[in-house]
């Protein structure tokens, strides 16, 4: 009976309480805040916007404005000079500003290109954002339904393994009763252990899928647990013989 005390334990261990439950929504909605290629494609996309017009294609007269200052300090040390004027100080300040004027009237059609190729560049980027969200909530899709999968395999082994406890423990009473062997009690003891083994491994599967989901999600705790409450829906279609085959018919 040791082992059936074993089995129970682990059965018990293995429940997780105060589970966060997570949907298919709040799982993208979670990734698409948290994936920073997304962030960096949307600031990319804003700057590419920004550029897209006339002036950043030449259209418009530049205007550079410059201004340089020179300052200088003296002190008169010279042997030559009359003695009262050493070490005699001065000061000069100077400014010299400058605007430069800049108007390209014709260059052949140059700002009809770059104003092209600046569109161009906002489509590209804006291209690239809604590709990295497709590719992000593809990702966090597949990753999701991945861990449903295995969490609906759990259930699975737990019945398998309560249907190989109850039959385990009809060996032994039939043992004591003396209407059964011992040999079908080894026989069933590990059929039991092995149904519990495959638990635990299962277990370990949903884990590692759990942790996919997390780096998906772009979660900083990838050791977080869910109730995935999303569940795969099997949609049966019924099919019609007679259609069928008019429609295979006409389309061979």
């Amino acid at each position: 009976m040791h082992t059936t005390k074993i089995i129970l334990f682990i059965l018990i261990s293995s429940v997780a309480f105060g589970q966060q439950e997570l949907g298919l929504e709040q799982a993208i909605a979670t990734g698409l805040a948290n994936n920073y290629q997304i962030q960096i494609a949307e600031q990319n996309t804003i700057i590419a916007k920004n550029n897209n017009n006339l002036a950043t294609a030449g259209k418009y007269p530049r205007v550079t404005a410059n201004l340089n200052s020179s300052n200088r300090f003296t002190v008169l040390n010279q042997p030559t000079l009359p003695q009262e004027i050493q070490g005699a100080e001065s000061i000069s300040l100077g400014l010299s500003p400058n605007v430069d004027l800049q108007w390209v009237l014709f260059d052949g059609y140059k700002v009809r290109i770059n104003k092209n190729r600046l569109e161009q560049l906002e489509e590209l980027s804006m291209g690239n954002g809604k590709l990295v969200i497709e590719n992000t909530i593809n990702a966090i899709i597949l990753a999701y339904y991945r861990a449903v999968i295995e969490q609906e395999k759990i259930g699975v082994f737990r019945e398998v393994l309560k249907l190989s406890k109850d039959r385990y423990e009809y060996e032994v009473s039939k043992r004591d009763l003396g209407v059964g062997s011992t040999f079908n009690v080894l026989q069933v003891k590990d059929s039991y252990l092995n149904d519990s083994t495959n638990l635990l491994r299962q277990e370990m599967i949903y884990k590692a899928a759990t942790r996919n989901l997390n780096l998906a999600m772009g979660e900083e705790d990838v050791e977080k647990v869910y109730d995935l409450i999303t569940k795969l829906e099997l949609d049966v279609q019924q099919y019609d013989l007679a259609p069928l085959k008019e429609k295979m018919l006409a389309t061979n």
